[in-house]
């Protein structure tokens, strides 16, 4: 992970936002990187991260390669995640378990943004939900470093 003017970007596009502590870090080229700390109380174990709409699993696997143990949430079964998986879905599981983890991703559905929205027959048979800004409020109340990305 790398810290840039006090958000940890996790990848391009992407910045966990919240309160974030830095420790210091390996010296890279162009400078010295910083790295999340864990919590307090959390020694010896990797930050946990709650990965929800999680699909397949890909952003929850470069968590883990970042140094993240993942638990993914998906409203869909997902029987190739690689991590612990519940299938729930994945806001009333937010609320229902935000205190087991030090941090949240979430990549909602975004079919609400895309061009093919405005065809006439889009979202007949199945309506068009926005979730990502009920996942964000979710992630603010929840008071952890968040990311959220589609």
């Amino acid at each position: 992970m790398v810290v840039s003017r006090g958000r940890v970007v996790t990848g391009p596009g992407m910045a966990l936002s919240g309160p974030v502590r830095h420790t210091d870090g390996p010296e890279a080229p162009g400078g010295t990187l910083g790295r999340v700390e864990t919590p307090e109380g959390s020694q010896g174990r990797r930050p946990l991260l709650l990965d929800l709409f999680c699909g397949a699993g890909g952003a929850g696997m470069g968590y883990h390669r970042a140094g993240f143990d993942v638990v993914g949430v998906d409203i869909e079964p997902q029987p190739d995640y690689p991590f612990e998986f519940h299938q729930a879905d994945a806001l009333v599981f937010l609320t229902e378990h935000a205190g087991e983890f030090d941090a949240l991703h979430g990549s909602p559905p975004c079919q609400a943004f895309t061009p093919l929205s405005a065809l006439p027959h889009a979202g007949r048979r199945n309506p068009v939900v926005d979730l990502v800004k009920p996942t964000r409020d979710a992630f603010i109340r929840a008071g952890l470093p968040w990311a959220i990305e589609n």
